[in-house]
């Protein structure tokens, strides 16, 4: 057993990471976030065999995750953007409803969890940093979302930094809706300026 204390009070923002062999030899990692004294989400994963689940860290996981669909919809939010800037994405759909709309406008880039959590791999794939800088988020309503922010990637050659207007609607603790809005003619701008290391990055160079 494993017994993990706090040496201070968190009066904002904490994020608590702890890898560990458990007595079978299954190597886990536990996340655990808290916003303003309150835990409002509670990742797990074994590295070695996901498809265990033993009684204690399936508890400690359900805790997690009641918890946080008690906060508001902005903590959904946050939580939500927090797993993806970590290309967690395990993390990620367990926020997701099973319907997720996610559009990018004009497009709709997924219509269901499954189709959601494909895309964020393909996505994803080469991605070794994304950041979301939020210039403004708050909640208006009815479990809307509005966020304004500035999302930098990198990876594969690729550096962008594109600012995105978004909104999230979130029902019972889960995203059911994102869309962002942003200047395609910025998108491709960006991607040309990175084009000479993408062609390096596909040439193994």
């Amino acid at each position: 057993m494993f017994v993990l204390k706090a040496s201070r009070k968190l009066t904002h923002h904490a994020r608590l990471e702890v890898s560990a062999a458990d007595p079978v030899g299954y190597l886990w990692s536990v996340a655990i976030v808290l916003h303003h004294d309150r835990l409002v989400a509670c990742w797990r994963f074994c590295e070695e065999k996901p498809s265990i689940l033993y009684p204690f860290f399936g508890y400690g996981w359900e805790m997690g995750v009641e918890s946080l669909r008690r906060g508001s919809a902005e903590e959904v939010v946050r939580a939500f953007v927090s797993a993806l800037e970590r290309l967690d994405f395990d993390s990620a759909g367990a926020l997701a409803a099973p319907d997720i709309q996610w559009i990018n406008v004009p497009w709709k880039t997924a219509t269901s969890k499954a189709g959601f959590e494909k895309m964020l791999r393909v996505m994803f794939r080469d991605t070794t940093r994304f950041e979301v800088q939020f210039l403004d988020i708050h909640e208006r309503g009815d479990g809307v979302v509005y966020t304004d922010r500035i999302d930098i990637v990198e990876g594969g050659g690729l550096s962008m930094s594109l600012p995105v207007q978004g909104e999230f609607r979130v029902k019972n603790g889960l995203v059911t809706e994102w869309v962002d809005r942003f200047s395609w003619m910025k998108a491709f701008a960006e991607i040309g300026r990175s084009l000479p290391g993408i062609i390096r990055y596909r040439l193994g160079r």
